[in-house]
């Protein structure tokens, strides 16, 4: 509770609760004997890091900001829990800006407009499905994690 509170230390159990829910937290929190009780230990090591990860977005949501930046976000998490997450955020009661930064393209591919990036470089900006068709380097990036993935 102290922990995801310290994006809203104004904020009710229920909005807690609810940013829990749309970081798809509330499985391994709210379903738990302790509930928002839970401890999460020394450095947070009681949680894997996936579920490190949704308690940040929940600490993030909570704050309500004009501008949310998902720094990797869900780079420990199942493709599964990533669409789930992305719903969540996509359902907020408000209309933030969110810039996603991420290596996996799962997490961009239905943004309004990706910006690849080389070497500290724009290479291209654009939806998805038009970089794929017109830039190289960004359909070379889609096959190799396709390949690899």
């Amino acid at each position: 509770r102290d922990n995801i509170r310290y994006g809203d230390e104004a904020a009710t159990d229920k909005a807690i609760e609810e940013a829990v829910r749309i970081a798809q937290a509330d499985e391994f929190i709210l379903h738990t004997e302790e509930g928002l009780d839970v401890l999460p230990g020394d450095r947070g090591m009681r949680f894997s890091s996936g579920q490190r990860q949704r308690i940040a977005i929940a600490r993030a949501v909570l704050s309500r900001p004009k501008i949310l930046i998902l720094d990797e976000a869900t780079g420990a998490l199942d493709s599964e829990l990533e669409t789930q997450v992305k719903q969540g955020i996509a359902s907020l009661d408000y209309d933030p800006t969110v810039i996603i930064v991420a290596h996996r393209l799962s997490a961009v591919v239905d943004v309004d407009r990706v910006i690849l990036l080389d070497a500290g470089r724009i290479v291209d900006i654009g939806p998805h499905d038009e970089l794929l068709a017109r830039c190289a380097a960004y359909r070379e990036l889609v096959e190799h994690q396709l390949l690899s993935g």
